[in-house]
């Protein structure tokens, strides 16, 4: 009788230890993100690429989203919440990471990509290839390159020098620079605190694209739209390093189905499509005025942004194999290579 209790009792042990794993339900990321609820790059880009992942895991993984900052709302320091396992997956704005990604600043040169597609592919076969610094630190799922940046802001521009003696905010040390050239002052402001500064007449003007001017709702603050190239920036969607290889076989092989460049032209070809909405929604407000310089005026923006531009490619330790490469890899893209 003894002998039986205890040989059900080892019996129910061993199927314990069988049972629990199928019980113990999918791995649980969170998703850390500055961006609001509704945010254009949350709801079109990185939830449905959650989605794709979470549906080809078979069960293995799920998503738990913060969005707003709610965890961490200093976006200076994303990478850094990726790292040390605040977030297991971060949407980072590149330029806003101290010293973490310094070979980024080439995609801030003006005129030279012409859409976010292009520039997209580029920059990810160039982290392909290991050129960019930072990114073998974590797990890069997305890298994305934003739209050209203009200026817009609330007294008219046309020329560079209606910008003499205007506060603008603008983001990196390049953007930075060529703003000083062109005589104002620029001033380095969170996206997310953008639109408060300019209400209280902080800044006169900003560097941004079409797509975070509606999210930060800042499109609304600034009735002039001068269409003058300031370069773009990389916007990353990453992941804790450890996190992603402790994933099953299962989820792991989802997300390498789905990220890199697959994840960067897909985020290319939408963003395209949503910024050109946002300008002809713009442009079809009375209350705005969208300003293209001529090909003539478009040479006094060059002129003066040039020498900023060459001075980056000298004192950048690899600005001229980056500008090189950059250039020639929208070139192929363009050519259909």
């Amino acid at each position: 009788m003894k002998r039986g209790i205890l040989g059900v009792i080892a019996t129910v042990i061993v199927l314990a230890v069988w049972v629990v794993p199928l019980w113990a339900g999918p791995m649980v990321l969170k998703v850390g993100t500055v961006e609001p609820p509704q945010g254009w790059a949350l709801v079109n880009v990185v939830k449905p690429f959650l989605a794709k992942v979470e549906n080809d895991a078979g069960g293995t993984v799920t998503f738990k989203v913060y969005a707003g900052g709610t965890l961490g709302r200093n976006p200076t320091k994303y990478v850094k919440h990726v790292r040390d396992g605040v977030m297991d997956l971060g949407w980072v704005i590149n330029a806003y990471q101290p010293g973490v990604f310094p070979d980024d600043e080439v995609v801030n040169v003006p005129f030279v990509a012409k859409n976010p597609l292009e520039a997209t592919v580029a920059i990810n076969n160039m982290v392909g290839k290991g050129m960019l610094r930072g990114y073998d630190s974590i797990v890069p799922l997305g890298v994305y390159v934003l739209n050209q940046y203009a200026v817009h802001s609330t007294f008219p521009i046309k020329k560079p020098a209606d910008l003499k003696g205007k506060k603008v905010r603008a983001a990196g040390r390049l953007q930075q620079g060529l703003v000083e050239a062109l005589g104002a002052g620029p001033v380095g402001i969170p996206a997310p605190k953008i639109a408060e500064t300019v209400s209280r007449g902080v800044v006169d003007g900003v560097i941004l694209e079409w797509n975070g001017m509606k999210t930060f709702r800042i499109v609304d603050l600034t009735k002039y739209h001068c269409m003058v190239s300031f370069g773009a920036t990389i916007i990353s969607f990453i992941m804790n390093k450890d996190v992603f290889n402790k994933l099953p076989p299962q989820a792991k092989a989802a997300f390498e189905k789905h990220m890199g460049m697959p994840f960067g032209k897909d985020w290319g070809v939408k963003q395209t499509k949503n910024e050109k909405a946002i300008m002809e929604s713009v442009k079809n407000n009375p209350k705005h005025t969208i300003y293209v310089p001529s090909a003539s005026e478009m040479e006094q923006w060059k002129a003066i942004m040039g020498p900023v531009v060459e001075k980056w490619e000298k004192e950048h330790p690899k600005g001229k194999v980056l500008l090189d490469t950059y250039k020639a890899e929208i070139k192929k893209y363009r050519a259909g290579k």
